[in-house]
């Protein structure tokens, strides 16, 4: 039996031999399969054979021993996080793994391998979980769109991308929500230069942002503008009022509380108010009940549950939801984005 399986296993690697002395050029995606990750490149091409022997041709000959340098240096594989705007060179041998988030090859100077598909890259999306190598004379360069983590090998240049606000960086959870809603207009920063992310919602600005959602998700553009003064929100405020946004609020949402910060269980209310019904579409099962101070009692508890099943807001760990805390402006930010981009929803 182990005769027969030995025989078996050698006619395999005879074949898997003849099939790149016939076909081993670094487009094809056969040839680069088994190069990223069978048993054939551990086996034969990494320790039997030599450079100039190897039926994968000079450029993986090259790319073998830039990979093979690289990841037998020091420190030299490294998981690195990385926030929108930042960009990364990599030279030759070099090769990265997204693992989460959302880049592009934006320039490639040589060749750049999809070890994972097989077969030469252009420029474009990076794909989750694939592995990349840059190879011989060849260098590579990558932006980051969303924060994303990364595995990388071969002495890359990270260049970081400067923050739009000095208080808060790249990395920070809440960045990339921030930057979205800012540039469509929905929210503005807190003073030059700064966004206060931990700051706190008034109810006459959540208001406004009620009314700037509806018309983008009804109108697919805002129109709506602030007026100088005191009255800034006017506009805002008849948009609410026109529209029913604010029918049978009472006393939640009159002017003497205007300046009052919104709580978390008020913000839900709001946000479901603005979205039209088949916009807030569930996707995640959870049950009434699921969080431990959000009961059949709790202020705008039918609205909590419904963006939570919709991926738009979520509880903590500790399984609360902590209806009753100040929405805070970062917490704000996420949920916007989420309710006019649903491919952001999880």
């Amino acid at each position: 039996m182990i005769a027969a399986m030995a025989v078996v296993v050698a006619a395999l690697i005879v074949l898997l031999t003849i099939l790149h002395q016939q076909a081993a050029t670094e487009e094809d995606p056969v040839a680069t399969k088994i190069y990223a990750d069978g048993e054939f490149t551990a086996e034969v091409l990494a320790e039997g054979l030599k450079p100039s022997d190897s039926t994968f041709g000079a450029i993986y000959d090259n790319a073998i021993n830039k990979v093979k340098g690289a990841e037998k240096a020091e420190n030299s594989v490294v998981q690195t996080t990385q926030g929108q705007g930042t960009t990364i060179s990599f030279p030759e041998g070099g090769w990265f793994q997204l693992t989460g988030g959302t880049a592009s090859i934006t320039q490639i100077e040589g060749t750049v391998i999809d070890l994972s598909e097989g077969g030469v890259v252009e420029q474009g999306s990076v794909i989750q979980g694939h592995r990349y190598l840059v190879c011989g004379a060849s260098n590579a360069t990558v932006s980051v769109q969303r924060l994303s983590s990364f595995i990388e090998a071969g002495n890359p240049g990270i260049v970081a991308g400067g923050s739009l606000f000095a208080d808060m960086t790249t990395i920070d959870w809440s960045y990339d929500y921030v930057t979205d809603v800012v540039g469509m207009g929905i929210m503005t920063s807190a003073s030059e230069g700064m966004f206060n992310p931990q700051g706190e919602v008034s109810k006459i600005a959540a208001i406004a942002i009620t009314a700037m959602i509806h018309q983008l998700l009804n109108d697919g553009e805002i129109t709506l503008t602030a007026s100088t003064g005191d009255q800034w929100y006017q506009d805002y405020l008849n948009y609410v009022w026109t529209v029913g946004l604010l029918n049978g609020t009472g006393e939640y949402f009159t002017e003497e509380h205007y300046y009052d910060a919104i709580n978390r269980a008020e913000f839900a209310f709001l946000m479901c108010r603005a979205a039209p019904g088949s916009s807030l579409e569930k996707i995640k099962n959870i049950s009434d009940g699921a969080y431990q101070d959000v009961t059949s009692d709790t202020l705008c508890a039918t609205e909590i549950y419904k963006l939570c099943r919709a991926g738009i807001m979520s509880g903590s760990s500790d399984g609360m939801f902590y209806p009753m805390n100040a929405m805070t402006r970062a917490e704000a930010a996420a949920v916007i984005d989420c309710m006019v981009n649903p491919e952001l929803r999880n």
